[in-house]
């Protein structure tokens, strides 16, 4: 089933949300596979607290990297990939990215099959970990000055499954949602998979 529900969740992060917003963004991720059809790997933030948010987010992602594991195990947060045609997939990507110089925030290696939570800053907006779908908990960042320009591009994509707006501003979640070509929404939180998904694109 989750061959024809792919998607590529734009999280709009807008405001002073810096903060609060990690929990959701970290949840969007998915569960302990990280290979889920609703999972996020974009995350699109308001320049003004870009710097920051990536901070938290860097050092949420590192922590992560110990729990990485026997996916019976309570601890475990990252279990491995689904086989090895899978992580030399993703292998193939995170190397392409050094050698394009799209910087790593954090991540990107890989042992057997498991592979880092990886964040990749402003990666181009043609590779998969943007415009595609990867089934790797990996987040391509980038950041907005206007929010015609977060629009444009949360919707640069073939797919349009789930997004989600994080912002302190409920008026404007409600303005920006409109523009966003997404079967299913969120604001202020992760998507929750039991709401009804209009199709939207692929």
């Amino acid at each position: 089933m989750h061959t024809f529900l792919i998607s590529i969740c734009a999280n709009v992060v807008q405001a002073s949300a810096a903060n609060s917003n990690l929990e959701g963004v970290i949840f969007e991720l998915g569960a302990q596979f990280r290979q889920i059809c609703f999972a996020a790997t974009r995350v699109i933030i308001q320049e003004d607290i870009a710097e920051k948010f990536a901070t938290g987010l860097k050092a949420r992602f590192e922590m992560f990297k110990n729990n990485m594991g026997n996916p019976l195990a309570k601890a475990t947060f990252l279990r491995p990939l689904v086989d090895k045609v899978q992580t030399e997939r993703i292998r193939a990507f995170s190397e392409q990215g050094r050698e394009d110089g799209v910087k790593f925030i954090t991540g990107g290696e890989s042992n057997d099959n498991f592979v880092e939570p990886t964040i990749k800053k402003n990666p181009p907006l043609e590779y998969a970990v943007w415009k595609g779908e990867i089934f790797d908990p990996a987040l391509g960042t980038k950041t907005f000055r206007s929010e015609g320009e977060a629009i444009r591009l949360a919707n640069n994509t073939n797919y349009g499954l789930s997004a989600c707006v994080y912002t302190s501003d409920i008026a404007r979640a409600l303005k920006v949602s409109d523009c966003l070509e997404s079967g299913a929404l969120a604001i202020n939180y992760s998507y929750f998979p039991a709401i009804t998904v209009s199709k939207k694109r692929e």
